[in-house]
Parts: structure tokens; sequence; C-alpha cells
């Protein structure tokens, strides 16, 4: 069977194009960057900040991409809490620092929620933030803390901002006992306990 020269010829142009792509893109692509897909399911538990009591059980239904360097990750996609209305149907991004700076700043992250609220016959866009998030890049754990009730960042005059700061949710974990034991083991800043409110941040 002979080959056609000018099929052959268009042939080695795409293959040429492809390798000098290729090539750019590993040049300059940085070493320390890496991506994945993420989609797990974990049960958790809802405990209280003032007796470390059990208040209900819950689940997270994960489902994303993520992004991560040596100094941080992100996460795209859907982190759903069965306790949590505003984290249903509506995709999140989780930013996380893994520590860094010259006091080695603490691993912590946000998850925020696009979300839109309705005042006074208008629509309202917004954000709704879970304000202290303690996990890793594989998702293994999850504990949340001082997230916003009604989460909404509008302007003041338009909405109510009421931050819920009286209780923790961490996953995986079947009771209050393996919750505290989960949160010891991974060192979380005690402080997570302390009752908190927008007063305290200055945003009230």
């Amino acid at each position: 069977m002979k080959i056609n020269k000018k099929h052959f010829a268009i042939f080695i142009i795409i293959a040429s194009l492809i390798l000098i792509i290729g090539a750019y893109y590993i040049a300059n692509l940085d070493d320390n960057i890496q991506y994945g897909k993420i989609k797990k399911e974990m049960k958790g538990v809802r405990i209280s900040k003032d007796t470390q009591e059990l208040i209900e059980n819950v689940t997270v239904s994960i489902n994303g991409s993520i992004d991560k360097s040596k100094d941080m990750f992100t996460f795209n996609g859907e982190v759903q809490l069965s306790n949590l209305e505003h984290s249903k149907g509506n995709n999140s991004l989780l930013v996380y620092s893994n520590g860094y700076g010259k006091d080695d700043l603490e691993k912590r992250g946000i998850i925020s929620y696009v979300r839109n609220i309705v005042v006074n016959g208008k629509t309202v866009p917004g954000f709704a933030k879970v304000n202290w998030v303690n996990t890793d890049s594989k998702f293994s754990y999850l504990v949340l803390a001082n997230y916003e009730d009604d989460c909404i960042n509008s302007p003041y005059e338009d909405s109510i901002r009421i931050f819920q700061g009286n209780d923790i949710i961490v996953f995986p974990a079947e009771d209050a006992e393996s919750a505290i034991k989960l949160i010891k083991e991974h060192q979380i800043n005690q402080e997570i306990f302390l009752k908190t409110s927008l007063e305290d941040y200055g945003l009230n």
C-alpha cells in the first residue's frame, strides 16, 4: 500500500506541533503544582463547643478538583453538608494555607459558597462562608467551625449576618468521643472551642 505523500507530510507537521507544544508545556510547568480529582463521602458529628457533647449526626459529600502547591491548595467543587442548606446545590471554593512564612502561619482554610437571597423583591448576590477549616489535600479528615448562619456578605443595610460559633463539625467521626480524639490527633488549635461572634472580628 502506497503512502500518500501529502497525508504523510500533514501527519509529520501535526506530530511536530504536538511535540513542540508538549515540550513547551513541560518546560513551563511549575513542578510544585499538582492537580487532581476528589470524590468521597464521610459520616461525622456536630458537637457543642460548651459541653463537647453530640448535637447531631451529619454527612458530607465532596466532589471536585484540587490544585496543590507547597504553600497552599485550592479546591473547587461540591462540599455538601447535610445540616447546612446553603451548601446544597452550590459549588464551593476552599482556599487552604499549609502554613508558611517567618512565623509559620497556622494551617487553616476558608470555604466560600456562591449564594443569592431575595431582599425586598430583589436578588442580592453574596457568599456563604465556613471560616474555620482544618483538613488535608486528600480530605482524609475535615473539621469545620465558625460558619455564618445565613452566610450573606451583601450590603449591610440589606441583610443580617449571623455568626454561628457555638458548635464544631467533625469528619469522620461516630460520636463526640471520636470527634474529640481526631481534633487532638491532628493538633488542631484548641481555640476552636472558644465561642466567637461577628463582634470579635469587628464585622458587626
